[in-house]
């Protein structure tokens, strides 16, 4: 069984435990894993990193899994809420 990641102190500035059992700080995390995406996600990026089609990133999100905010008519996801779906990170609030 996987154990599941969790943040000391529930803070951005702190560090995450890691399933290994190992600490990062969520920064660094941050600036690491997906380095090569921008930090606001579009649709094709979501698409790529999921392994999914777009049309399955848009159900994803229309049915409140995966945050996300609008400009116009595109969807934008934070790389922050995409780890938290992806459990790397609990949600933070």
């Amino acid at each position: 069984m996987m154990k599941k990641s969790k943040v000391i102190n529930n803070n951005i500035s702190d560090e995450i435990v890691l399933c290994t059992g190992h600490t990062l700080p969520i920064l660094e995390l941050y600036k690491i894993f997906l380095s090569e995406y921008p930090d606001v996600l579009f649709v094709p990026h979501l698409s790529e990193i999921l392994g999914v089609s777009k049309k399955t990133v848009l159900k994803i999100l229309n049915d409140g899994e995966l945050q996300f905010f609008k400009v116009g008519r595109e969807y934008r996801v934070a790389k922050l809420y995409l780890f938290e779906y992806m459990g790397i990170i609990p949600k933070i609030t």
